[in-house]
């Protein structure tokens, strides 16, 4: 993909773009692509050799840029150049709140901008009534300078589809997937997004990666919680909901001394003593909805400075072939290069191989199991002390699409 550059508009009523310096634009007339939104330009080099991309305000108003944007990537062949890409993350459950438009979902999804806003992609937030479809406009949210803007904007180039999953069959959703995807060609990643829960009892349908699935299972009583302390020791208690304010729960059973103990594990982690599960959990769960939470099996993972480790993996397709594209290694929020936890040469090889190996199969078996159109994954891992790779969570990233990907993104235009 192209470098990310900065994007400024400067006033003039001439349809004008500027190369930035470091690119090797031709100068000349030539269509300008904003999602489906198609203006022709005369396009020059920067008439002050700036390293920057300059555009008239009429160009500007035509293509219906948003004012707030600062910087995106483009990309040009022999007929037209493609700015941004355009991204639309489509999601329900808005609320009347310019703050928080989304609920207590609002930050999770200010999160997921920001990552596509890094990586060069102009991205916004909308549910099908943001829609005006006469127009060709979508009138999204954006998250810039830590606040929500309600914008006009064309159509995109991708939409990534996180409409909660109990609503996935909603007749509106299909049939704004299937319109996008059959009327104007726009390209539909994530169809089936889905809870941490559902994912790993999807996958445990999967016999070749069963073998690395910890047990997981909603929280259906205290009893549950009890009888896997008995098998594993500990356990952690997730939240369905991913949210920036949900914490982590540990729960550890102490045999020789028959008490309890609880870890929340937040910025700060805090150790709490209980002398029976009951009294925990009084005192943990009084304020949480029982239905929303599940349990895991808890693990002995490796530990790198008494601390307990596990592995971001990065998998992405290439060619319809499943690779690893990076491994970290993770202790608590810090990042640590894999030659830290393992400095030899050949053992560096041997837990490489082994993670590699269950990051692949558990892309393949995510590809299979949720049916969509996936081409990147984060898969965190970790590793026992005998040398056994257990899969944490896995989720789909939002991909980081190519800039051109149709002449027109549309039939009707």
């Amino acid at each position: 993909m192209k470098d990310l550059f900065p994007f400024k508009v400067f006033d003039d009523q001439e349809l004008l773009f500027y190369y930035p310096r470091e690119s090797e634009g031709k100068q000349g007339s030539k269509k300008i692509i904003f999602g489906s939104s198609v203006v022709e330009a005369q396009c020059s080099p920067h008439p002050n050799g700036r390293n920057v991309i300059t555009i008239s305000s009429e160009l500007a108003n035509q293509l219906q840029i948003p004012a707030l944007i600062s910087s995106t990537r483009f990309d040009s062949d022999e007929e037209a150049l493609y700015l941004g890409p355009l991204v639309g993350i489509f999601t329900a459950g808005f609320s009347p709140f310019q703050l928080n438009p989304v609920g207590n979902r609002s930050s999770f999804f200010a999160k997921k901008l920001k990552e596509q806003h890094e990586d060069g992609a102009i991205a916004f937030l909308f549910g099908e009534q943001h829609i005006d479809w006469n127009e060709g406009l979508i009138k999204g949210y954006f998250f810039l300078n830590g606040m929500w803007e309600q914008m006009n904007i064309p159509f995109p180039q991708i939409v990534f589809d996180f409409f909660p999953h109990s609503l996935s069959a909603n007749t509106i959703a299909r049939n704004v997937k299937e319109r996008f995807e059959n009327d104007y060609l726009i390209q539909w990643y994530n169809p089936d997004f889905i809870n941490e829960l559902e994912l790993f009892e999807k996958l445990d349908n999967d016999e070749s990666i069963q073998y690395y699935l910890p047990e997981t299972t909603a929280f259906q009583s205290f009893a549950t919680i009890e009888r896997m302390l008995a098998d594993y020791g500990h356990v952690f208690i997730k939240s369905l909901r991913e949210q920036k304010e949900n914490k982590t729960i540990q729960i550890i059973y102490d045999r020789l001394n028959d008490e309890y103990y609880c870890r929340l594990i937040e910025k700060q982690e805090r150790l709490l003593k209980f002398t029976s599960l009951e009294k925990l959990s009084n005192y943990v769960f009084r304020h949480s909805k029982l239905d929303e939470l599940f349990v895991q099996q808890g693990i002995q993972l490796l530990r790198h400075d008494k601390q307990p480790i596990h592995f971001q993996i990065n998998v992405c397709k290439e060619k319809e072939i499943w690779k690893v594209s990076d491994i970290q290694a993770k202790k608590r929020e810090e990042h640590l290069d894999i030659t830290e936890i393992f400095p030899a040469e050949e053992e560096l090889a041997r837990y490489k191989e082994k993670l590699s190996e269950c990051a692949v199969s558990l892309s393949k078996a995510m590809e299979q199991q949720l049916q969509g159109l996936l081409n990147e994954f984060v898969v965190s891992l970790g590793i026992d002390k005998n040398e056994k790779v257990w899969i944490l969570t896995a989720t789909s990233k939002l991909a980081k699409p190519k800039v051109k990907l149709h002449s027109f993104m549309t039939n009707s235009f």
